[in-house]
């Protein structure tokens, strides 16, 4: 609380890719909208048990693919085909996502549609045996303090009268 996300950066390994001669493949972040998916239990058709996806004829076999219920892309990345770390600049997402967190059911990446499906990008998971290569999310915020510290002195005692060199002792205190 009372936070501001200045940075917001979505960071993914890059482990794999098509043969295919095309230098790039774009890949954009958008919302979820209207639907909390269930990890576990998401497929192209529902979000979850009982919980489908809007429908849209999008997709191979007018299959939804969550695609009715995004966003407009917050962040474009075109990838390459060089292993490594790519990153999405989601810094308003975020920022977003702070004002109203009850609307917060995560982010959805989007496979480049203009290009055929025997292209690709595969990204390292949460699962990937090598953990410097797990996805993260790399975040620039400031706090603000709006709490006063608490100082009291403790003597000499209130109102006593002084001369010459005096000792002062003091407490502190800051809610931080």
């Amino acid at each position: 609380a009372g936070a501001t996300i200045e940075d917001a950066r979505l960071n993914l390994a890059l482990v794999q890719s098509d043969l295919i001669l095309d230098l790039t493949y774009t890949v954009t972040a958008h919302k979820l909208l209207g639907r909390n998916p269930v990890i576990t239990a998401t497929t192209g058709y529902s979000a979850s048990a009982g919980n489908p996806w809007t429908a849209n004829a999008c997709c191979f076999n007018n299959i939804p693919m969550a695609q009715a219920n995004l966003s407009p892309a917050y962040a474009t990345r075109a990838v390459d085909k060089i292993p490594g770390f790519k990153v999405w600049d989601i810094t308003a997402m975020v920022q977003e996502r702070m004002q109203t967190p009850a609307d917060n059911f995560g982010l959805l990446l989007n496979a480049d549609t203009t290009k055929p499906g025997d292209r690709y990008r595969y990204f390292a998971s949460m699962e990937h045996a090598a953990a410097t290569l797990r996805p993260f999310l790399d975040v620039t915020y400031s706090a603000s303090d709006t709490t006063p510290p608490a100082v009291a002195v403790t003597a000499p005692a209130n109102n006593a009268s002084v001369s010459g060199m005096t000792p002062l002792q003091a407490a502190a205190s800051d809610n931080l």
